[in-house]
Protein backbone atom coordinates (compact mmCIF):
# COMPACT_ATOMS: atom_id res chain seq x y z
CA UNK A 1 0.00 0.00 0.00
CA UNK A 2 1.55 3.35 -0.86
CA UNK A 3 1.54 6.09 0.74
CA UNK A 4 1.09 8.69 -1.99
CA UNK A 5 -2.45 10.60 -2.85
CA UNK A 6 -4.65 8.56 -4.77
CA UNK A 7 -4.89 9.71 -8.33
CA UNK A 8 -8.61 9.90 -9.71
CA UNK A 9 -9.46 11.12 -13.04
CA UNK A 10 -10.47 14.75 -13.14
CA UNK A 11 -9.83 15.33 -9.27
CA UNK A 12 -6.97 17.08 -7.70
CA UNK A 13 -5.58 15.30 -4.81
CA UNK A 14 -5.91 17.37 -1.87
CA UNK A 15 -2.58 16.49 0.72
CA UNK A 16 -2.66 19.64 2.56
CA UNK A 17 -4.63 19.60 6.44
CA UNK A 18 -7.05 22.56 5.27
CA UNK A 19 -7.75 20.53 3.06
CA UNK A 20 -8.64 17.65 3.91
CA UNK A 21 -10.73 19.47 6.60
CA UNK A 22 -12.82 21.05 4.43
CA UNK A 23 -13.37 17.38 2.31
CA UNK A 24 -14.68 15.80 5.96
CA UNK A 25 -16.70 19.02 6.72
CA UNK A 26 -18.51 18.44 3.32
CA UNK A 27 -19.02 15.23 4.44
CA UNK A 28 -19.83 15.92 7.68
CA UNK A 29 -22.72 18.54 6.49
CA UNK A 30 -23.91 16.68 4.05
CA UNK A 31 -24.22 13.09 5.25
CA UNK A 32 -23.56 13.87 9.11
CA UNK A 33 -20.45 13.09 11.47
CA UNK A 34 -21.60 9.58 12.70
CA UNK A 35 -22.11 8.18 9.09
CA UNK A 36 -19.06 9.45 7.94
CA UNK A 37 -15.52 7.51 8.20
CA UNK A 38 -12.44 8.19 7.93
CA UNK A 39 -12.04 6.15 4.68
CA UNK A 40 -15.42 8.16 3.42
CA UNK A 41 -13.06 11.33 4.23
CA UNK A 42 -10.14 9.60 2.45
CA UNK A 43 -11.62 9.16 -0.56
CA UNK A 44 -13.31 12.51 -1.00
CA UNK A 45 -9.55 14.14 -0.28
CA UNK A 46 -8.15 12.45 -2.71
CA UNK A 47 -5.50 10.28 -0.07
CA UNK A 48 -4.76 7.18 1.59
CA UNK A 49 -6.36 6.29 4.44
CA UNK A 50 -2.74 5.96 5.72
CA UNK A 51 -1.72 9.80 5.05
CA UNK A 52 -5.33 11.09 6.11
CA UNK A 53 -4.13 9.55 10.07
CA UNK A 54 -1.30 11.12 9.05
CA UNK A 55 -2.70 14.52 9.39
CA UNK A 56 -5.13 13.19 12.08
CA UNK A 57 -5.43 10.68 14.28
CA UNK A 58 -9.05 10.40 14.94
CA UNK A 59 -12.38 11.69 13.08
CA UNK A 60 -13.03 13.77 16.56
CA UNK A 61 -9.11 15.84 15.77
CA UNK A 62 -11.29 16.44 12.32
CA UNK A 63 -13.57 18.88 14.04
CA UNK A 64 -10.88 21.06 16.05
CA UNK A 65 -8.35 21.94 12.69
CA UNK A 66 -5.76 24.35 14.48
CA UNK A 67 -5.88 23.56 17.81
CA UNK A 68 -2.30 21.98 18.25
CA UNK A 69 -1.04 25.58 16.43
CA UNK A 70 -3.42 27.30 19.13
CA UNK A 71 -1.35 25.24 22.08
CA UNK A 72 1.77 26.14 20.70
CA UNK A 73 0.90 29.91 20.77
CA UNK A 74 -0.37 29.37 24.25
CA UNK A 75 2.53 27.61 25.34
CA UNK A 76 4.76 30.80 24.05
CA UNK A 77 3.08 33.70 24.91
CA UNK A 78 2.06 31.79 28.68
CA UNK A 79 6.06 31.45 28.64
CA UNK A 80 6.66 35.43 28.66
CA UNK A 81 4.10 35.87 31.63
CA UNK A 82 6.12 36.96 34.95
CA UNK A 83 6.72 33.41 37.11
CA UNK A 84 5.54 35.21 39.73
CA UNK A 85 1.89 35.96 38.44
CA UNK A 86 -1.35 34.18 39.71
CA UNK A 87 -2.15 31.39 37.12
CA UNK A 88 -5.38 32.43 36.88
CA UNK A 89 -4.68 35.78 35.45
CA UNK A 90 -1.77 34.82 33.76
CA UNK A 91 -4.30 32.34 31.76
CA UNK A 92 -6.71 34.85 31.46
CA UNK A 93 -4.36 37.28 30.00
CA UNK A 94 -2.67 34.47 27.46
CA UNK A 95 -6.30 34.07 26.46
CA UNK A 96 -7.39 37.37 25.70
CA UNK A 97 -4.31 38.17 23.92
CA UNK A 98 -4.86 34.53 21.63
CA UNK A 99 -8.42 36.09 20.78
CA UNK A 100 -7.38 37.16 17.25
CA UNK A 101 -5.54 33.79 16.77
CA UNK A 102 -9.12 31.84 18.16
CA UNK A 103 -10.69 34.81 15.15
CA UNK A 104 -8.24 33.59 12.39
CA UNK A 105 -8.65 30.15 12.73
CA UNK A 106 -12.80 30.78 12.67
CA UNK A 107 -12.39 32.60 9.20
CA UNK A 108 -10.24 30.01 8.16
CA UNK A 109 -12.19 27.06 8.54
CA UNK A 110 -15.96 28.04 8.50
CA UNK A 111 -18.28 25.62 10.13
CA UNK A 112 -21.67 24.59 8.66
CA UNK A 113 -24.63 23.53 11.67
CA UNK A 114 -23.68 19.58 11.45
CA UNK A 115 -20.26 20.61 12.30
CA UNK A 116 -20.97 22.74 14.63
CA UNK A 117 -23.46 20.30 16.18
CA UNK A 118 -20.51 17.43 16.26
CA UNK A 119 -18.14 19.41 18.62
CA UNK A 120 -20.87 19.69 21.11
CA UNK A 121 -20.81 15.77 21.18
CA UNK A 122 -19.59 13.89 24.03
CA UNK A 123 -17.06 12.30 22.43
CA UNK A 124 -16.01 15.53 20.54
CA UNK A 125 -15.67 17.69 23.99
CA UNK A 126 -13.76 14.77 25.88
CA UNK A 127 -11.25 14.79 22.45
CA UNK A 128 -11.02 18.47 22.80
CA UNK A 129 -10.90 18.72 26.83
CA UNK A 130 -8.08 16.19 26.96
CA UNK A 131 -5.95 17.83 24.52
CA UNK A 132 -6.19 20.82 26.09
CA UNK A 133 -5.44 19.38 29.60
CA UNK A 134 -2.09 17.66 28.07
CA UNK A 135 -0.80 20.88 26.44
CA UNK A 136 -1.33 23.23 29.02
CA UNK A 137 0.11 20.74 31.56
CA UNK A 138 2.94 21.23 29.49
CA UNK A 139 2.86 24.30 28.93
CA UNK A 140 2.73 25.10 32.57
CA UNK A 141 5.76 23.15 33.87
CA UNK A 142 7.46 25.13 30.42
CA UNK A 143 6.59 28.61 32.36
CA UNK A 144 7.78 27.39 35.78
CA UNK A 145 10.30 25.00 35.41
CA UNK A 146 9.68 21.41 36.32
CA UNK A 147 9.43 20.46 39.66
CA UNK A 148 7.34 18.00 41.77
CA UNK A 149 5.39 21.19 43.42
CA UNK A 150 5.14 22.63 39.51
CA UNK A 151 3.71 19.25 38.31
CA UNK A 152 0.64 19.24 41.07
CA UNK A 153 -0.43 22.64 40.20
CA UNK A 154 0.06 22.32 36.49
CA UNK A 155 -2.02 18.90 36.84
CA UNK A 156 -4.54 20.94 38.48
CA UNK A 157 -4.62 24.06 36.73
CA UNK A 158 -4.55 22.16 33.51
CA UNK A 159 -7.45 20.34 34.49
CA UNK A 160 -9.31 23.61 35.32
CA UNK A 161 -7.80 25.48 31.98
CA UNK A 162 -8.91 22.60 29.92
CA UNK A 163 -13.29 22.69 31.62
CA UNK A 164 -12.98 26.56 31.33
CA UNK A 165 -11.98 25.90 27.63
CA UNK A 166 -14.88 23.48 27.34
CA UNK A 167 -17.22 25.65 28.86
CA UNK A 168 -16.13 28.58 26.83
CA UNK A 169 -16.31 26.73 23.26
CA UNK A 170 -20.29 24.84 24.60
CA UNK A 171 -21.53 28.93 25.58
CA UNK A 172 -20.00 30.35 22.03
CA UNK A 173 -21.58 27.45 20.16
CA UNK A 174 -24.85 27.41 22.29
CA UNK A 175 -25.46 30.86 23.00
CA UNK A 176 -23.56 32.52 19.67
CA UNK A 177 -21.63 35.07 21.83
CA UNK A 178 -18.07 36.39 21.16
CA UNK A 179 -14.88 34.73 22.85
CA UNK A 180 -14.82 37.73 25.08
CA UNK A 181 -18.08 37.56 26.61
CA UNK A 182 -17.54 33.72 26.90
CA UNK A 183 -14.41 33.83 28.56
CA UNK A 184 -16.12 36.24 31.18
CA UNK A 185 -19.07 34.03 31.93
CA UNK A 186 -16.86 31.21 32.34
CA UNK A 187 -14.41 33.38 34.63
CA UNK A 188 -16.85 34.43 36.53
CA UNK A 189 -17.96 30.76 37.75
CA UNK A 190 -14.84 30.24 38.37
CA UNK A 191 -13.68 32.95 40.69
CA UNK A 192 -17.21 32.49 42.21
CA UNK A 193 -16.13 28.72 42.56
CA UNK A 194 -12.63 29.71 44.33
CA UNK A 195 -14.19 32.49 46.68
CA UNK A 196 -13.37 31.96 49.75
CA UNK A 197 -17.15 32.34 50.74
CA UNK A 198 -18.36 29.74 48.03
Amino acid sequence: MTDAPQSRPGRKPIADTEGIVRAAWALFEVDGFDATTMADVAVKAGISRRTLFNHFGSKEALLFPGLEQYMRDFARVLSTRPTNEPILVAMQFVLRELSASTIAIELAFPSGPAVRQSRLRLESVKYAHDQFALWMNNAIILWLGDSAPTRVKAGLVSALAAQVWSEMARIQATSHVSMDEALDATMAAVRDLLSPNS
